[in-house]
């Protein structure tokens, strides 16, 4: 994805995971990615950094959230026309 955008945000609740995806990210020569150790709970506070994102992907931890309030949360930092999966 990241080679057809300008900028991309990764977050996840797992530094872990956050490291195995920036070496992925940095052997595949993928530099425009910002890392984000979060989860959904913490979708509000995006919304100070006057984020305006295209579109929003979520994998398999989708289960896990609470869909009403984690789609809601998304709304504010979508720009005019960017996509969320509802």
């Amino acid at each position: 994805m990241a080679e057809r955008v300008r900028a991309v945000v990764g977050m996840d609740p797992s530094a872990d995971m956050l490291v195995t995806a920036r070496r992925a990210a940095t052997a595949a020569g993928t530099g425009n990615v910002l890392w984000l150790l979060g989860s959904d709970t913490d979708l509000p506070a995006l919304g100070a950094w006057r984020l305006a994102l295209g579109a929003v992907t979520i994998g398999q931890a989708l289960h896990w959230m609470d869909h009403e309030t984690v789609f809601a949360d998304f709304r504010p930092i979508l720009r005019e026309g960017g996509g969320l999966p509802w």
